[in-house]
């Protein structure tokens, strides 16, 4: 009777609504129909009947409360009458209607926290969550499902009062999903469930999460493992309007990406791997190893691996347990198929990550068997494929191929594709192939007559500049005498004998240069200019020695492809005014442009000049930081080695990010070596790198200086918030008010629990005192059992009412984290082992390697500190646990063991016949906390002979 009692108790209280709360207003009176002096038996069972039915209680317990008395019964359809939702379906949908109309034409106001808007949506949440099953249907049924996926669609735009939006949408959606028709809806609405699975792109992480969730929890809405087939089928679609290549991909990027705080990150991990745990335990993947090797060999190839092992640093409790379902289902399925060969099993397990094990794998399997023939061949027909860029979708034709043939022979025909595999026209596709392939060709020979137009084009304007040298020969009257001279003429000739020599010559010229086409001959008279090659630019020779550009020259042979290939340079000298150049960047007098000079005068320059080394960014930043050092390299040096005070604690954080790697070590020795063993040719920045690059273990000891100096600050921070808790649980226990208030609670809840299996107690759990606002007044809804308690206080108890007098560190102490202080304790931990390992390292260092250096006092100052930090932190340690021995000493492990026998109760994989309650939010809280897994984790633990996690009573049952 206690357990019916109980029951009878809920849904008395579901019934009694706060829609009229700060009205003043209390319930409305109760319809004629329902007055007990007016109501037949037979009617009022007909009601009850009903009203069983609109509730979806199991049948197990609609019989417990068609045994009630007359007057529970009579009790209960009063509450229902009483609290019949003041909202209608109709202004539900014209809500929604006006807001698609807003969002459709684009005029939707920003939404904020107080604008009318919201509170619409948020009536429309509370209305679906709270309405009866009648409802629900009538909503359904005026289009209202329609409407919440036509506004979902349209809610994918990356603006916050979109996300808003998606956010009320998946809210009212999930609301729906707790009665049995809203979720038959729902599975019957592919372009709802497409809609639920792009909006997984939303930014907004709650709507990431609710979308994810809702996801996860229809893989269990249905018992055939219909729910599970529509999820997989709305990612597959989903791909498209996401733009990703795979249906995971986004699943994946999602769990691998960092958000804004560590809980909302460890919330969506959460959540993605409950639904992929789902996804390949409920379905056709329930019972089948292949189907879930199937998805998992998707998740692997785009790398979750990885991710799992960098979630896994920072996860939380039920992130960690649902990594490890995961990977242990995965070892499970890899070794029972591993098993399944005809060798019985004597070789050692397959590697499912190496293409040469499994091949031989594969080899061995078969090799009794007359399929080795075939498989040889398909190995050499393998072979014969290109393995270039234009055949990749080939390969993949042969996956997607291979995947719909293993599934519809393994697994009786079920695929995880909309369409099967003897729909595929492979006419059209190998079609589609060859034209992808003459495509690439028909692209490939364009780019080849495209650059031989372009070299086409720089003959022809070479063949021009030919033309124009070979133009001027009566022009160039300074290069006659050096032509003369290499031909054999003396200086002593006379003046009659050059003018005749001189004036043969122009008709020489012509024939020389009769041949058209290049490269053109010699031109005597040009001074014996040498013959250009073909990539030689047409440069226009200087009257003067030039400065050099030292620039770097990228070779002819790696132009072509690039940018630089179509170049048009050597036209842009008929445009630039070359005496100017000339005039302003001659070379100074003796200067002589000769290539081996001018590499020359380029060192000996930089010797001259300060050298920079590091990379240019680095080097700026540094050379910020330590003008805000203000300290001389020297000094910096005597201040590391002496490991005192005079560098600013802030200063050693910034040191740390310029710490010189082994590259940028040995190039800055080289060059000092090089130029004579000082410093003070490099830059600022460059020169402090060499300087500290000299000390040893530089890196190291610049580590341990800032654990020393930031190790004080960081316990001072720990020891108020351990001592504010310690002060509060002295202050909880010694309040007086408190027991006094505690002892009125104790006495009025068993006045009102008289007779009943609670009552008669003798104590009763803290966390009881947030039932007290749960427990509504029969003569107005809108007060509780706290209202009544406070008005007791009020009248009777006036000083217990200033109980919160007594508990002033209560609000300090609700500041505290435990796992943040207990992580924060260990990494001082860690810090203290770091410099002490440091020490010994350095002191055996010392012995056994090189002498100490002059003024090191790392090992002292190191020593020092660790003895000092290893009292203080004991010190701090016993505190902490002191403190937590007193604060959190009761477990309340009943409340768990509670929660998890309701979790496996009705949830458990392995009884599928689940009531047809308002459970899905209920699921949801399972599939997040792991406690719908909890049965399997724990064989497969068992199985493998992994040491499970004591669960908190925080992880169960948390969203």
């Amino acid at each position: 009777m206690s357990m019916v009692q109980d029951w009878v108790d809920r849904v008395l209280a579901c019934f009694y609504r706060e829609d009229d709360k700060g009205s003043g207003k209390g319930p409305p009176e109760p319809p004629d129909l329902l007055d007990p002096s007016t109501l037949s038996d037979e009617e009022m069972e007909e009601q009850f009947i009903a009203l069983m039915t609109q509730l979806e209680l199991s049948e197990a317990k609609s019989r417990e409360l068609m045994s009630q008395s007359r007057e529970k019964k009579r009790a209960m359809l009063r509450s229902h009458a009483t609290s019949l939702s003041p909202s209608s379906v109709s202004t539900l949908t014209a809500i929604l209607s006006a807001l698609l109309t807003r969002v459709e034409t684009r005029t939707l106001p920003p939404l904020l926290e107080d604008s009318p808007l919201v509170t619409q949506l948020q009536d429309v949440v509370t209305a679906l969550r709270t309405s009866d099953q009648s409802f629900l249907e009538e909503f359904v049924s005026a289009s209202g499902l329609s409407l919440l996926t036509s506004l979902l669609s349209l809610s994918t735009v990356h603006t916050p009062s979109s996300a808003r939006i998606a956010f009320f949408i998946l809210s009212s959606i999930r609301a729906l999903l707790n009665s049995n028709h809203g979720r038959k809806e729902v599975l019957s609405s592919p372009l709802c469930l497409l809609s639920i699975a792009t909006s997984i792109q939303i930014i907004d992480i709650r709507v990431k999460i609710a979308a994810i969730e809702i996801l996860s929890g229809l893989c269990f809405a249905d018992d055939e493992g219909a729910g599970q087939k529509c999820v997989l089928e709305a990612l597959t679609e989903a791909t498209r309007p996401l733009g990703e290549r795979t249906r995971f991909q986004r699943l994946v990027d999602d769990l691998h990406r960092s958000f804004h705080s560590e809980r909302e990150t460890d919330r969506l991990r959460t959540s993605i791997m409950s639904l992929l745990n789902a996804l390949l335990r409920t379905g056709p993947a329930e019972e089948s190893p292949e189907f879930r090797l199937h998805l998992r060999y998707e998740l692997l190839a785009l790398g979750i691996n990885e991710v799992l092992e960098k979630s896994r640093e920072e996860a939380s409790p039920r992130l960690a347990d649902h990594i490890e379902l995961f990977e242990m289902m995965r070892k499970e399925d890899e070794l029972s198929l591993s098993q399944k060969r005809d060798d019985s099993g004597a070789s050692s397990p397959v590697d499912f990550e190496s293409p040469g094990g499994m091949a031989e794998a594969l080899a061995a399997r078969l090799s009794n068997s007359t399929a080795l023939h075939h498989f040889i061949s398909l190995l050499q027909h393998l072979f014969m494929v290109p393995c270039d860029e234009a055949h990749i979708p080939l390969w993949r034709l042969f996956d997607l191929v291979l995947q719909h043939i293993c599934l519809q022979s393994t697994l009786t025909g079920i695929s995880d594709v909309q369409k099967g595999l003897p729909t595929i026209d492979m006419a059209d596709v190998m079609c589609r192939l060859r034209s992808h392939g003459e495509y690439e060709r028909v692209e490939k020979e364009l780019e080849l007559t495209r650059h031989q137009l372009k070299e086409e084009k720089r003959r022809i304007a070479e063949l021009e500049g030919a033309g124009t040298i070979a133009s001027l020969p009566s022009v160039s009257p300074p290069a006659s005498p050096s032509s003369m001279s290499s031909s054999g003429f003396s200086s002593g000739s006379s003046n009659a004998d050059t003018a005749s020599i001189s004036s043969s010559l122009p008709p020489v010229c012509p024939p020389s240069l009769a041949p058209p086409p290049p490269p053109p001959p010699p031109l005597g008279a040009l001074g014996h200019q040498p013959i250009k090659k073909k990539n030689d630019k047409n440069v226009p020779k200087p009257r003067s020695a030039l400065k050099t550009l030292n620039w770097r020259k990228i070779p002819a042979d790696r132009v072509k492809g690039t940018a630089w290939e179509s170049m048009e340079d050597e036209k842009m000298y008929k445009q630039l005014d070359l005496s100017s150049l000339e005039t302003q960047f001659a070379a100074p007098s003796g200067q002589k442009d000769d290539d081996s000079l001018s590499v020359a005068g380029t060192i000996s320059r930089r010797s001259r000049e300060k050298m920079a080394v590091v990379d240019s960014r680095k080097a700026q930043n540094c050379t910020i930081m330590l003008n805000r050092l203000r300290m001389s390299n020297r000094d910096i040096r005597r201040s590391l080695l002496a490991m005192d005070d005079r560098i600013p604690k802030d200063m050693i954080e910034q040191m740390l990010k310029f710490v010189p790697s082994d590259r940028e070590k040995r190039q800055l020795k080289e060059v000092v070596d090089r130029l004579g063993n000082a410093s003070s040719c490099l830059t600022t920045a460059d020169a402090f790198l060499y300087e500290i690059s000299e000390i040893p273990r530089y890196e190291q000891r610049l580590k341990c200086l800032h654990i020393i100096r930031s190790f004080k600050e960081r316990l001072d921070l720990l020891d108020p918030s351990i001592q504010v808790v310690s002060r509060c649980c002295v202050s909880v226990s010694s309040s007086r008010r408190l027991r006094q208030f505690l002892s009125l609670v104790l006495a009025v809840g068993n006045y009102l629990n008289y007779g009943k299996r609670s009552g008669d107690a003798s104590a009763f759990e803290i966390s009881s005192l947030l039932s007290l606002s749960d427990l509504k007044s029969t003569l107005r809804a809108d007060r509780s059992l706290l209202h009544h308690l406070c008005q007791i206080l009020d009248s009777s108890y006036p000083e217990v009412a200033k109980l919160r007098l007594e508990l002033g560190p209560l609000q300090e102490a609700a500041r505290f984290n435990k796992a943040e202080v207990l992580a924060e304790l260990r990494s001082l931990e860690r810090a203290v082992a770091t410099v002490k390992a440091a020490m010994e390292e350095m002191s055996s260092a010392v012995s056994t390697d090189a002498p100490p250096v002059d003024g090191d006092q790392f090992t002292s100052v190191a020593q020092s500190f660790v003895e000092s930090a290893h009292e203080e932190y004991s010190k701090l340690e016993r505190d902490f646990f002191k403190m937590q021995a007193e604060m959190w000493m009761e477990q309340e492990q009943e409340v768990q063991v509670k929660r998890q026998t309701i979790a496996r109760s009705f949830f458990a994989r392995k009884n599928r016949k689940r009531d047809k309650e308002r459970d899905f939010d209920q699921l949801i809280s399972a599939l997040q906390s792991g406690e719908i897994f909890s049965d399997e984790l724990s064989r497969l633990r068992t199985s493998f002979r992994v040491p499970g996690r004591t669960p908190t009573s925080s992880t169960v049952g948390g969203r």
